[in-house]
This record gives C-alpha cells, structure tokens and sequence, in this order.
C-alpha cells in the first residue's frame, strides 16, 4: 500500500489534535489508515473482540442473525447497523476488515466426519455453531432482507424521518388490523404454530406443569425445592382471576444469584410491592449495569428475603395468576412456589424457540421503549408492568392479531437499511419506492472496498452482480489466486469456492454412516435364551441406546448397539469390555470398516478441543435426579458452569448429562472420584460432542416400541469415497492459505451452508474467529 505506517500515524495524531472538541469515541482511523496500522496494533486501544454464545441450551443461529453480524460488522452504529442479540461485539470500530469464505456443498457431517482432513480450519476457529438448512438461494438469506412493497414503505419513512420517530408514530406503522402480506408466513408463525388463531381466555395461557417442569420452575416436591415457601393459591383458576405482574433483581454471591429486590404491580399497574432485600451471605457482584443496585443503596436495608416472602403471601389473594418474562429465576430468586404463572418469554415465541427480550417486546407490541441505555440497570416495576400489559394485549387480542403484529415488526426491522444516505436507495420499477436494501451498495456508500469471487457455478447474492464487485473464476485454484491478491486490499470479501457443490447424492448417507458407526458398538458373547431386558439395561448405564439387535449369526448370541450419543459408546468399550455375564466374558468392540479406521484418532482430536477440556460426562444415574442434584455431586472438583440435562419430550431426563467447569483440573478430579450421591453405576468420562451439535444422525430410526430387534449378522456401510477426502483436505488448506494473507484485525467467517437433499437436509456450520496476527506472504499455490 502507498501509505506508510509513520505517515499514517502522523496523519491521524494531526487530525485528532485539530478536533480538540470531538469527542474521544468519535475518534477512529479510516480503512486506510486501519490497514496502514495493522502491523502495529499496540499502537491502538481497545482490540475487536467476539463473545459468541454456543452453549447446547441456545438454538442454531439463523441465516438473517448471521447477517445481522455482518451489517454490523462492516457499518456499525454509526452507520444505524445494530448490535447483534445473538452475540456481542466489541470495539468495532478498530476492525481492518471483514472476510466471508463459503464452502459449497460443504456441511456439518462434512466437517466432523473429515474431521481429521479439516487440519486448518478446526486448529484456527475454535468458535462454532450451527446453522439451519441452507435455502435456494443462501447467501442472499445472509446478506440482504427480502422486503415486500409495505416493508419498503415503512423504510422509505423511516428516512424522511430518522430521528424523530415517536411511540404514536410507531403504532402507526403496525396495521394491527391488516391482513399480512403472507399468509405462508402467518400459518409457520411460531406463535400460530403453538395457539391456533383462536382466542383463549387467561386460564388457556396459564403454564402445566409440565412445561414448568421443563422450564425450571420452583414445584412441590422438586428435587432442591425443599426448603422453598409455597404461596397460598388454589388448585385452579378461571378465566377471571386476577393478575400480577412480578420482577425481580439479582446479585450474585457465592450460592449464585441472590434476591437484591423485588416488585410487585396489580392488574391496573399499580405498585403494591417495590422492596430492597439484602442477602445474607457475601456479595460478590452488584450487577449493577443490569440491575441498577449499588453498595451504597444496600447499606442501610434490614429487608431480608423472609420478610418479602411473606408479604407476597398476604399480598397474592389465592388464585392470582403470577406473570413475568423469564419468571423461574425470579421464583427461584425468591425461593417461592406459585402453581399458576404466564411467562411472556414462552408466550411469544420465535423460531427454533429462541426467546425475545422483553425490550423488543414492549417495542414491538407496546410501542413503548423500556430499560433505556441512559439509565444505569432495569427498573423492576417497569419491566413487572411491561410484562403485565404484553400478557393482557395477548388475552385481549388473541394469538392471530399477535402473530400479525411480531410479523409486520420484523419486516419493519429488516427493511430498516443501515445507511446514512437514503439517494443510495434506488428506486423500483413500478412502485416508486426504495427497493431492498443490500450490503453491497451500503459499503459502497460508505466508502469502504468490497469484492465477491466465486468459483465455478458460483450464484447467489445477486446485488453483487449489480454494483460490478463480482468476479467469475474457472476453479478453485483460480479462486485462491484472485483472491490473494484482491482480498488483503478490500474492507469486505466474499470468496465462494465451489469444488464439492457438485457433490453425488449418495455422499449424505456416507457421512451419516460415519457418524453412526462411531455410535455402534457390538456386545457379545452370550447365553442362549438371555433375557434382552437384563442386556439392554446393563449397556444402557453407558448412556441412551437407539436401537439394538440380537444377532443370531454367530455360535453364541451377541447384539449391535446404536448409542444416540459418541460417549456412550466410548464408555461401552472402556467399561464394559472383558465384564463377565452368566459364566462367559463379554467382549464389546467397535465394527471394524474403512468408516472406523480413524474413530480412535478422531475422538482424540475431539477430545482435545479447547472447548471440552471443562466438559464432562456422566450417565447412569437415576431419572430422578434434578441439575441440582448433578450440581451439588460435582461441586467438591471445583466451581460448576454449567449443567446440561437434556430431557424427553415427556420432560423426564434422558439419564446422561453434560457437566462444564470453570477449570481444567475439575474434570481430572471428578473422573479419578467416585460419585456416591449419585448412585453405585455412574460412568463418566470426558465429553465429545461438541456444544453446538444436537444430534449425530444416526442412519437408522429406532423401534417404535423401543423394543429389539432380531437380525441375521449382516452390518454393512457403503465406503468412503477418497475423492471427497482429497478435494477436503485441498479445501482446508486453501481456505487456510487465503487466511494467511489476511491483515491483523480481520473478522472472519466461514460458512459451510450444508445440503437439503431427498436423502435428507444436512444442517449447516459457521466458525468464527478475528485474527490476531500479521498478515503472510502467500506461498506457491497448489
């Protein structure tokens, strides 16, 4: 590049001297002077920096969160992109730039089936989650909103008037009583999906247990709940008891969180209740910046958690209907049980049950802006009225006129182009209004390079192809070189390589295949005439089977097990083989083909991920054991994180779960222990399925009674295809070597869309990384 480093820097310090009176956060280098200074990155505060949540209990981000990182990114707020509510990002402003590599035909069974092949790209972004299936035309779900003529409306007067939009302004832009445009999207509206369009009364939204069960409320009886007080309701109630909203505020101490204050508002939303409490064990933090409470506020409280336990008691008549958003942690705050609550995080639900902060509910439906960033932590008694009113718009106006209220609200959000300039907006060819906002011409309008290269058959994201950033390559080795040389100088890039977007059908039932047989496992030895029950049982302390076999081929029964889990399996071969049943030892052993060669080296590697190196699991414990009990029988090893448990759709647990530490040597100690709380079964060893993955796709479903079954021994698997694996490992170290030649500051992304197929979608992956090292020299091209 022209510009040097020095001059640069000198240029910039001139510039900021003269602006005396800007303020310091308005200070930033341009893309120039950014790419100019990669090479000294201690010179500038304040390093980008990701926080991704990729915890098993969130769901698969979707195509439109992925870009909303992306316009984020690339523009900022400065440009009115918004934050992601998926994920934080910090300190944009110093990014040197943004890089997408999308690897067609490439999905997650892809990736951990080659596991072993992907050497870069699984040793470089240790940060990953999952996507959905891709649709027709994936990168344009990614990188621009597919609006319709009333979503273009509402963003053409959003730029007539950006700043002085008002509450009634916004009532005004939500047609409460028009149909949609869609009435696709209002049938698949999740809301639709789980009321109908009919109307209830209260007592239709008011929570089951079960679903309390499921969700973690406070019951009677549940496990750690001894010890908590019930309210005095009823067993029922009617369509017309009372309401009452309800909030609370937390501290955390050495126990966890702990009850720092609590509101209470009648259904008029008055404030019965507003009360400090102060904890009695040590605080540890404030939380100040969510919940607004300070040292010098607790000092002077005597309140403490008794005494507002019994005021809410006088003050609930018996069959009030408590509501609140995300109201366990407000029960389990307050140690109370209430049988009857309507939580407004389930009562509106988006896709993939991901829930909606109580913020953009208000916004959306109440067209009221609450927990404002000018003020410093939430106001309980807000939220408890928020919360109240969105459960009463809900009852008033049934499921349908909701379901048309979030529709139109995200429509509006989407069509919201994050620009400055609104003549960068072009016009339709008939309407007369703006068309849809895309990335390409946003860059373009802030001045910032963007360029798109694509391989062979490359498609998709065609405003690229308008604004003239695009470029065709004949192979992916041409697409390498191109992008050598045109993607270090660009702010934005997207590069497509397209070697396995031509992948044969068959190539899903290898990678499932794959997968599968790492879960399979064969048992055997023994008695002719054994009970299958007494088998099943004894290899179900390893974890949850799938399905089983007897195989009758053989001098002596033995049995094929399908584990829904990698662990169990694992822990089968290193428990249970050589025990002795009946007079006769029992060998357990992994089918021996092509497809298992390198299982071994495989769950090493998987193993050996940063992210599993705190995690661990356990089965064989009873089903009426809660994540209390798991909690407290791991505490002795060291501070617990996280304790996943996953559950049934009755909401019995599955007998296995996933406990994650704060430190490395917790999971040493725990496996070198024995676990008496418990129980005398309980296996454990170090976890393998990584955070993101829900399930590994077993080839074959199970027995419908989850009885089984009986077969000749023929187990067989069609053999990985070694033209795959090469054009893999040629893809890695591509994407890699692309890598290499990006400056210092870049965030980068690669997208592996995956497949929807007959044989069956595949879901996709995103791994996610800045990088923090100096750009390289790229090296000859293979």
């Amino acid at each position: 590049m022209a510009v040097s480093v020095r001059a640069a820097l000198k240029r910039w310090r001139e510039d900021t001297t003269a602006q005396d009176d800007t303020p310091r956060k308005s200070r930033k280098l341009n893309h120039e002077q950014r790419a100019a200074c990669v090479h000294e990155p201690q010179l500038t505060k304040g390093l980008p920096r990701l926080s991704v949540d990729v915890s098993p209990s969130r769901s698969p981000v979707t195509h439109a969160q992925l870009g909303q990182l992306l316009w984020f990114a690339s523009l900022g707020k400065s440009c009115g992109a918004k934050q992601p509510s998926w994920c934080r990002f910090h300190h944009q402003k110093q990014l040197s730039g943004v890089h997408v590599s999308v690897l067609r035909g490439v999905g997650q069974h892809h990736f951990y089936s080659h596991y072993l092949r992907f050497k870069t790209l699984r040793r470089t972004f240790s940060t990953r989650f999952s996507l959905p299936p891709p649709p027709p035309d994936f990168l344009s779900a990614v990188l621009s909103a597919d609006t319709d003529r009333a979503a273009q409306s509402s963003c053409r007067s959003a730029w007539e008037n950006p700043a002085g939009r008002t509450a009634d302004a916004a009532a005004e832009a939500v047609p409460v009583d028009s149909e949609p445009s869609s009435v696709a999207d209002l049938v698949n509206s999740p809301i639709v999906r789980a009321y109908g369009t009919e109307k209830r009364g209260l007592s239709g939204y008011v929570l089951s247990a079960a679903d309390m069960s499921k969700h973690g409320f406070p019951l009677k009886g549940a496990p750690g709940c001894e010890r908590f007080v019930s309210t005095c309701c009823t067993d029922s109630v009617t369509d017309s008891s009372p309401l009452f909203g309800l909030d609370c505020e937390m501290c955390q101490t050495k126990f966890g969180k702990e009850l720092t204050r609590v509101s209470l508002v009648d259904a008029e939303g008055r404030c019965l209740m507003d009360e400090l409490v102060k904890p009695y064990s040590r605080i540890y933090s404030y939380c100040t910046r969510f919940s607004g409470i300070t040292k010098a506020m607790l000092q002077p409280v005597t309140t403490r958690l008794p005494d507002v336990q019994a005021q809410l008691r006088n003050l609930l008549p018996p069959d009030a209907v408590l509501v609140g958003h995300s109201l366990e942690h407000d029960l389990q705050a307050l140690q109370m049980i209430h049988q009857h609550v309507i939580d407004t995080s389930l009562l509106f639900p988006r896709e993939f049950g991901q829930k909606i902060k109580l913020k953009t509910l208000a916004d959306a439906v109440l067209h009221r802006t609450i927990q404002s960033e000018e003020r410093i932590g939430h106001h309980p008694t807000e939220d408890a009225v928020a919360a109240l009113e969105l459960a009463q718009y809900f009852i008033n106006h049934g499921p349908k006129q909701v379901a048309e209220v979030m529709l139109e609200y995200w429509r509006r959000q989407i069509s919201s182009p994050p620009l400055n300039n609104p003549s960068e907006l072009t016009n339709g060819p008939d309407s007369g209004l703006p068309t849809q906002p895309s990335l390409p011409a946003a860059l373009r309008a802030a001045g910032l390079a963007a360029v798109h290269i694509v391989g062979v058959g490359g498609g998709g994201a065609e405003p690229w192809a308008k604004e003239g950033q695009r470029t065709t390559c004949g192979s992916d080795r041409e697409v390498l070189s191109t992008s050598c040389r045109r993607v270090p100088s660009s702010f934005f890039s997207l590069v497509q390589f397209s070697s396995l977007a031509e992948s044969p059908e068959p190539l899903h039932g290898q990678m499932r295949a794959r997968l599968t047989a790492m879960c399979t496992v064969f048992a055997g030895p023994f008695l002719r005439g054994v009970a299958l029950k007494s088998v099943r049982k004894w290899l179900r302390t390893c974890g949850p089977i799938r399905s089983m076999r007897l195989l009758r081929g053989t001098d002596r029964p033995h049995v094929e097990v399908q584990y829904s889990t990698l662990e169990g399996a694992r822990l089968a071969l290193s428990s249970l083989d050589g025990q002795e049943r009946d007079g006769l030892c029992v060998r357990v052993q992994r089918p021996v083909t092509e497809l298992t060669l390198e299982a071994e080296a495989l769950l090493q590697e998987l193993e050996a991920e940063p992210a599993q190196q705190r995690a661990l699991y356990v089965s064989g414990f009873s089903r009426h054991h809660s994540e209390q009990d798991l909690r407290l029988a791991f505490l002795p090893f060291g501070p617990v994180e996280a304790v996943e448990l996953p559950r049934m759709s009755s909401g019995k647990s599955r007998r296995y779960a996933f406990i994650r530490f704060q430190l490395d040597q917790s999971v040493s100690s725990a496996l070198l222990s024995p676990l008496q709380l418990l129980g005398p079964v309980v296996r454990k060893c170090r976890a393998l399925t990584p955070a993101h993955v829900r399930s590994w796709s077993p080839r074959s479903p199970p027995a419908p009674d989850g009885s089984c079954q009986t077969a000749d021994y023929s187990w067989t698997a069609p053999p990985p295809d070694r033209d795959v694996r090469d054009a893999i490992r040629k893809l890695d170290r591509r994407v890699g070597k692309l890598y290499e030649t990006l400056p210092s500051g870049t965030l980068c992304l690669v997208l592996l869309p995956g497949q929807t197929s007959a044989s069956g979608d595949s879901p996709g992956l995103c791994m996610v990384g800045i990088k923090d090292r100096p750009a390289k020299n790229p090296e000859p091209l293979v």
